[in-house]
């Protein structure tokens, strides 16, 4: 499985290509750019594989209000979200990115429920790699929990690192305090 790799086949997204995907052990996927039709399910594939955050005693994550369409389609239009789709064309994960102190963030990043251990969120992390690489940009930041196991131990196997309080921008220690105790900055630098 590609591991944040900064090469042409793992990471090319261009406006019309849609590049497969295949996962080690797992079924074919294609990951590309989100549709405006595939606005409503992404809000519902969020809250749904948000559930899972109950089985860790995070049941406040459940409280939130759900996420706003309109939240996805300004990253729809900005070509900031990509979706995982398995080979029915069914949606199964997406990356919603952004841009904080001039630097790409994942904002969130959502696999269904049924689909986790595939490998489905790592490859949307390698094409978010690509999306900030292709802007010129020298790393990739995202806030999550320190002690959940598909958040912060997964990712630290994925080779991101914490980022030091001293290195964060305005916008992503805002970002940081808004998300709570529970939380920390990593970033990865893929190239």
């Amino acid at each position: 499985m590609a591991r944040y790799r900064a090469d042409e086949t793992s990471i090319r997204v261009g406006e019309t290509q849609t590049p497969r995907l295949a996962f080690m052990g797992a079924m074919p996927m294609t990951v590309r750019r989100a549709r405006v039709d595939e606005l409503e399910a992404l809000c519902a594939l969020e809250v749904e594989a948000d559930g899972a955050f109950a089985l860790v005693g995070l049941a406040g994550v459940l409280s939130a209000p759900p996420p706003h369409v309109e939240a996805f389609r300004a990253a729809a239009e900005s070509s900031r979200l990509f979706v995982a789709t398995d080979t029915r064309e069914r949606v199964v994960g997406f990356v919603r990115l952004a841009l904080l102190d001039g630097h790409a963030h994942v904002e969130q990043l959502s696999v269904h429920p049924a689909y986790a251990g595939h490998g489905i969120g790592a490859e949307l992390l390698t094409v978010a790699a690509g999306w900030a690489l292709g802007r010129g940009g020298d790393r990739l930041t995202l806030t999550t929990f320190r002690n959940v196991p598909w958040n912060g131990p997964y990712y630290e196997r994925l080779g991101w690192v914490v980022l030091p309080a001293g290195q964060l921008g305005p916008d992503l220690a805002a970002t940081r305090a808004n998300a709570g105790s529970g939380s920390t900055s990593l970033h990865g630098r893929p190239w």
